[in-house]
């Protein structure tokens, strides 16, 4: 059962003259913006001369509370899809722990703030990853990658396959694919999947 989606977005962080990746460093890149305090040598890239951060690339500083840039961070090219460096999170639990989950889906939310931006609720973001079969897995008529009824509308079929790395499309732009296919919120209407007549992949 899905309890709850948010999505992360992932900065291409560079540290100068860096010789080892160690725990520490991974531990501080997972914990987010917070754990770069005190840092003074280590900045993110924009991708394609898009900011993941803000509307536009300054210097690639890191925003963090002693610098002041975090209520600056508006996440304003992941949510229109022009940064295509995100994924969505997924919070999956038993049918027993789905209070729990929840709990704690709706407490995540909650420490979202202007000084701590962590990431786009899914109710904001009007962006998603085309969905495809994997390679390996194999799908059939009653099975198959489908972009879900956020994209084709209430009724249509449940989201599936893979998206990582999938051609980001705006919501009406899938919502429009359905409907050109005939087939928005209807058990048919998979959205523009790797069936669609164009690439899925970036």
């Amino acid at each position: 059962m899905r309890s709850a989606k948010s999505v992360w977005m992932v900065a291409l962080l560079v540290e100068p003259f860096a010789t080892q990746l160690n725990a520490q460093s991974l531990q501080a890149n997972i914990a987010g913006s917070t754990a770069y305090a005190g840092t003074s040598n280590i900045k993110y890239l924009s991708v394609n001369e898009v900011d993941p951060f803000y509307a536009t690339y300054d210097d690639g500083t890191i925003p963090q509370s002693g610098n002041g840039l975090l209520p600056n961070v508006t996440f304003a090219h992941v949510a229109d899809g022009s940064y295509p460096i995100w994924n969505q999170e997924r919070l999956v639990s038993s049918p027993a722990s789905a209070g729990v989950a929840a709990t704690f889906a709706s407490y995540t939310q909650s420490q979202l703030s202007a000084t701590r931006p962590d990431f786009i609720p899914d109710s904001q973001l009007n962006v998603f990853h085309m969905h495809f079969a994997p390679v390996g897995v194999n799908f059939n008529a009653t099975n198959t990658a489908a972009d879900g009824p956020k994209v084709c509308g209430a009724g249509s079929a449940t989201e599936d396959g893979g998206e990582l790395g999938g051609l980001v499309l705006s919501l009406q732009a899938g919502a429009d694919y359905c409907i050109m296919k005939g087939n928005y919120g209807t058990a048919t209407g998979t959205g523009p999947t790797n069936t669609a007549s164009f690439g899925v992949h970036q």
